[in-house]
């Protein structure tokens, strides 16, 4: 018995797009603290799930300021780095920081999350690589008290995918007299 036999081979083309798996934050510790000291925190959960390498995350905090072109701000620290922070306003719902190179959209609806009615921010850029459950400072200007509005705005991409998280939170500086020597004169007539 002879048999014919025939193959016949057709590829399948299959095509999968980026998906990007989003973070969700939590941040733990100082929601008060005294005036001229720094406010520590804990900022954990924000291990990406990417099993390719393929995703990439950007951390930044954004702080309202109390007036515009005044922070209350003087420096954020996230383990032992100082994370710089550049001016950014709200310009038709849009946060545009201005960067040192150049003027940039954050990719967020930031202020109507934290329902922020203002429109002058302070952004400080995260480092892009952190240990796992990263500590950060946030020191007040001097003889600053008062609450600061702040964003946690994480950013994942995955090629030309991008997701934002925010997380808001705040500040509360409480004020703290400073201390004083009082001389009298000894005045004879």
């Amino acid at each position: 018995v002879e048999m014919d036999t025939k193959v016949q081979t057709s590829f399948v083309v299959a095509q999968w797009s980026p998906v990007v798996d989003m973070i969700d934050a939590t941040i733990t510790g100082d929601d008060v603290a005294d005036e001229d000291t720094a406010a520590t925190f804990i900022i954990s959960d924000i291990e990406l799930i990417d099993s390719d390498g393929s995703e990439h995350m950007s951390l930044y905090l954004v702080a309202r300021n109390p007036s515009a072109g005044s922070s209350a701000i003087e420096s954020v620290e996230v383990n032992g780095f100082v994370a710089s922070g550049a001016p950014a306003v709200l310009i038709d719902g849009d946060l545009v920081v201005q960067g040192e190179g150049g003027e940039y959209l954050l990719d967020t609806d930031a202020p109507e999350d934290a329902s922020f009615d203002f429109t002058d921010y302070s952004v400080y850029e995260l480092p892009s690589s952190l240990p796992k459950d990263p500590s950060v400072s946030i020191l007040p200007v001097p003889h600053f008290s008062g609450q600061v509005n702040l964003l946690l705005v994480a950013v994942v991409t995955d090629g030309p995918v991008s997701e934002t998280s925010v997380k808001p939170f705040q500040i509360e500086f409480m004020p703290v007299a400073d201390d004083f020597t009082l001389f009298v004169a000894n005045m004879t007539e």
